[in-house]
């Protein structure tokens, strides 16, 4: 919260309050806290604080003054894949699909981390024996789960694998690979085989309404984009990929954005 607008003053108020998060608060002098220095933020209620490192200062210049900064953000994880249908054989169409990987934003200074959130990968669907659902109906189960960004990868057809979930639909998953059917000259319907289900969506995180929070000087940010879980293949009819995850954040009016899978670092 800001510093108070009247009364007494400490240097350890302010020091807490512009450099709280760094364990080398304490090798920060008074004047070394001025807006060139980063110490003190651009923000309006900064305002009188000096700008330049050697102009005249005083204690009454950090009345009211605050590290907190308006942040927003939007994270999900990877989508699972689909699961195996079974394809006019036994031993094949067993095999869940791959559950999505973790997506996460982390803040740290000094390797010591402040704040962080993730939001989890989904899980892959089940396979044609475990799922049992029906070798062409059950569209809405053999359909891949979509996500706050875009559907999820068709249902396989007869003897067809799943759709993938497009690389745009951040955190769906993917479509259930197709089962099997035969039918004889006369019209009769044999040897039926099971489809797989679709992988499932993961959950978008956001920022709670107006937050702000403190972001010191000299903090890294290492966000890490989960991948999309592999659609289940062994030798049935494979299903989808899931689709990697998907960050953005936006800090004090400079945006970030992230999509592709693995490790991002920022110094802010």
């Amino acid at each position: 919260m800001p510093l108070q607008t009247t009364g007494p003053i400490s240097l350890r108020d302010i020091q807490i309050q512009h450099n709280s998060s760094s364990p080398t608060w304490q090798r920060v002098v008074f004047g070394e806290f001025t807006r060139a220095t980063g110490h003190v933020l651009e923000r309006p209620e900064n305002s009188n604080v000096p700008t330049v490192t050697g102009e005249e200062i005083s204690f009454d210049d950090f009345y009211g003054t605050s590290a907190q900064i308006p942040v927003s953000y939007e994270l999900i994880g990877g989508g699972g894949g689909g699961g195996a249908g079974r394809n006019n054989g036994n031993g094949v169409g067993i095999t869940d699909g791959d559950d999505g990987g973790d997506t996460t934003i982390d803040m740290s200074v000094d390797g010591v981390s402040y704040f962080s959130i993730t939001s989890s990968g989904a899980a892959g669907g089940r396979d044609s024996a475990e799922a049992g659902l029906h070798r062409l109906n059950d569209i809405p189960e053999r359909t891949g789960d979509a996500s706050d960004y875009g559907d999820g990868g068709g249902p396989g057809g007869k003897d067809m694998p799943g759709g993938d979930a497009a690389a745009t639909s951040y955190g769906a998953g993917g479509g259930g690979g197709g089962g099997h059917v035969d039918v004889n000259k006369f019209g009769g319907i044999y040897n039926t085989d099971p489809a797989g289900e679709g992988g499932q969506a993961s959950v978008k995180q956001e920022n709670p309404a107006n937050y702000l929070l403190e972001v010191p000087f000299g903090t890294t940010m290492t966000v890490t984009i989960g991948n999309g879980g592999a659609g289940a293949s062994d030798g049935g009819t494979d299903g989808g990929n899931g689709a990697g995850g998907y960050v953005k954040i936006n800090i004090d009016g400079t945006e970030y954005e992230y999509t592709v899978v693995g490790t991002h670092t920022e110094t802010l």
